[in-house]
């Protein structure tokens, strides 16, 4: 996961590129600071995640948490359940707890993919068709789960 920043230092209006993880320390150098207590502003990222007030300690864990994560999961639970990078912090959110069906865009793709789960390969598809509500299961299924639908498919959160 590529994840840098652009600060302006309130102080002096330096702006500067980093990337993450990174410290204090190295920011103000960057800056031609001596001194790592600083004021900025996050003015541009790498992702939509970053707040203008986010801190640079804050990113950091952040990156901890996401940086072996796909992109496209990170971007899922951010669409289900609307968390910035703050809020994964602050909820110290494991995304080990969730995997992404990326083919799964509908109740019924649900219902279709956790019968398929289950073991009915046996059993052919047209009898299935006929007498299984696989919109209906897909629908129990999305009630009863904390995840939900996002453009990058189905997220579940275990």
């Amino acid at each position: 996961m590529e994840f840098y920043a652009t600060i302006k230092e309130l102080g002096t209006g330096k702006i500067v590129h980093i990337d993450f993880p990174t410290s204090l320390e190295e920011v103000a150098a960057k800056l031609g600071l001596e001194d790592d207590r600083f004021e900025y502003i996050i003015v541009d990222s790498s992702s939509h995640l970053i707040s203008e007030h986010d801190s640079i300690e804050m990113l950091n864990r952040f990156y901890e948490l996401a940086e072996t994560t796909d992109d496209d999961l990170v971007e899922a639970v951010h669409e289900v359940l609307g968390y910035k990078a703050k809020d994964f912090v602050a909820y110290d959110f494991n995304f080990e707890d969730c995997s992404l069906l990326p083919d799964v865009n509908s109740q019924r793709e649900l219902g279709e993919y956790w019968v398929d789960q289950l073991g009915f390969s046996n059993i052919p598809r047209e009898v299935l068709e006929f007498h299984f509500d696989h919109e209906g299961y897909g629908r129990d299924i999305d009630l009863e789960n904390q995840g939900g639908f996002s453009s990058k498919g189905y997220l579940q959160i275990n």
